[in-house]
Formats: structure tokens, sequence, C-alpha cells
């Protein structure tokens, strides 16, 4: 039982750990030209497969490490 609790132990305060070394970015992606929001832009972490879209609004909300670097990526 004790081996169980020790194993749990371990495992949940290695998740914590694990969830404080990341951070949520949010924004609102415009056009430079005229300030209109853009919905459909890829938003990815470089170096992983980690990425989302922009809504209708062009907003996101995406996980990545604190010193991530973001790629934005648009097509039409």
């Amino acid at each position: 039982m004790k081996r169980i609790l020790f194993i749990f132990g371990v495992l949940f305060f290695m998740g914590a750990t694990l969830y404080g070394q990341t951070i949520r970015v949010t924004g609102t992606v415009t056009d430079q030209s005229d300030g209109a929001t853009m919905p459909g832009v890829t938003v990815m972490v470089r170096g992983t497969t980690v990425g989302t879209i922009t809504d209708i609004n062009g907003r996101y909300e995406i996980i990545a490490a604190p010193q991530a670097t973001l790629i934005f990526s648009y097509i039409g």
C-alpha cells in the first residue's frame, strides 16, 4: 500500500512540475494595412506539433513554453 501511495505521489508532483513550465498565450491577429481581424491563421509553436487556428474574430489561445517562438502562417 505504501508503495502505491509513493508512486501516486511521485506522479502527481511530476505532473505539477511539468505544468508549471508552460504558459497560456492569447492574442488577436490583425492585418497590418487596415487592422482587420484575420480568421483562419495557423499559429504553431516552432519545433513542435502544437498549434491552433484563429477564430472568426482573429483570436487564438495556445499553450507554450515561456521561451517558445510562435509561427504565424496564412494562405488566402
